[in-house]
């Protein structure tokens, strides 16, 4: 009787060890499951941003932003560059190119804009043809660096270097200014 009595119990060990193993196995798998899920939500709302120029006869010159992402983007800011030379506004890259005051031209501000993806904005644009020839030789000379973030705060830096992922945004960064 007594051997009859650790049969059953070693038994009804093995079922509850069991139990357990499997418990903890379903465990692993659903917070597997659940880091692929979060990963798979980030990648659908993954913002992509490009910076670029057009010249034209017809519009002149522009600087255009688009999201080419499938993610809204959140502008943080833009900076240019001529060389060393961080150019605060429009109206001093337009001096750069033109001795006249009246050249027209347009600015927008993008910081702080969301970027819905296939969107493309025009932040800068000269529309007389002399001097957007003039600002095109100057954009050899020039650098940008744009930062923007997706709705889940992940946070890129785009500049000549390439596309960089950042921890976080420096608050204090200098902004390219539209006063016009």
């Amino acid at each position: 009787m007594n051997k009859k009595k650790f049969n059953w119990l070693k038994t009804e060990l093995i079922v509850a060890f069991s139990a357990i193993l499997i418990s903890l196995c379903s465990l692993v798998v659903s917070i597997y499951e659940s880091s692929i899920i979060r990963e798979h939500q980030r990648a659908s709302v993954w913002p992509n941003i490009d910076f670029g120029k057009n010249i034209n006869h017809s519009s002149g010159f522009t600087y255009i932003v688009k999201n080419s992402g499938i993610g809204p983007a959140k502008i943080n800011y833009i900076n240019f560059w001529l060389e060393d030379e961080l150019i605060t506004s429009y109206e001093t890259l337009v001096k750069h190119v033109s001795d006249s005051t009246e050249v027209g031209y347009f600015c927008g501000t993008v910081t702080g804009v969301v970027l819905l993806p296939s969107e493309i904005i025009e932040i800068f644009g000269i529309k007389d043809m002399d001097a957007a020839l003039r600002m095109n030789t100057l954009n050899k000379k020039m650098s940008v660096e744009l930062s923007y973030c997706s709705i889940y705060d992940e946070c890129w830096v785009l500049n000549e270097e390439g596309r960089n992922q950042i921890d976080k945004i420096e608050s204090d960064r200098q902004t390219f200014l539209c006063t016009s």
